[in-house]
């Protein structure tokens, strides 16, 4: 009952890391030893990945953010615009890549925020089109107003003009809060 190849403890492992012992046979020992001379002399400690590691990584979680937002902008403003007004949207297409970066490195709220102005099923309602302008002013949708704000205003008038974008709701008349409050401030 004796085992083909002797066993025993080799001090000096393959890895170079030290206080460990690995159990070999002798010939996978002594391989292990020519292999140790191959090895780089120093192997770094664990630690913080390095740099291309971490941009990759960053890129990785980014992409698994960005694609969600992108097909969920894109349909919904697709199912929301007839043909002809959606071929014309060019705002949408040239700003789209770069808000959903934005929010792809933006906190989750902002996800979800674009989730409520832009719904996995249905159309984008006039509504929904006046909440998203009101919130693009607030301190959180700052950021994406430059882009996003030219959306809002080309959405506008195509619903003015078209009944199958609007589907077929009455018109809203939108009042600009700002402007209502400055020309009310004028006294007698």
């Amino acid at each position: 009952m004796g085992l083909a190849t002797p066993q025993k403890f080799c001090a000096k492992n393959p890895h170079g890391v030290k206080g460990v012992l690995y159990y070999l046979t002798s010939s996978s020992c002594e391989q292990a030893h020519e292999e140790d001379n191959m090895l780089p002399k120093k192997i770094t400690e664990m630690g913080r990945p390095k740099r291309a590691v971490r941009s990759a990584r960053d890129r990785w979680f980014r992409q698994k953010k960005f694609n969600p937002v992108l097909s969920r902008l894109f349909a919904a403003v697709r199912r929301t615009l007839c043909d002809r007004h959606y071929d014309q949207f060019e705002s949408f297409r040239y700003g789209l890549v770069e808000v959903c970066n934005m929010v792809a490195v933006a906190d989750p709220s902002i996800e979800e925020k674009f989730a409520e102005f832009f719904p996995g099923e249905g159309r984008v309602t006039q509504r929904i089109w006046l909440s998203f302008k009101g919130w693009l002013k607030t301190d959180l949708g700052v950021p994406f107003s430059e882009v996003c704000l030219p959306w809002c205003q080309d959405v506008k008038k195509m619903m003015l003009e078209c009944d199958e974008c609007r589907g077929g709701e009455p018109i809203l008349i939108e009042s600009d809060d700002d402007d209502a409050g400055s020309s009310d401030s004028g006294g007698s």
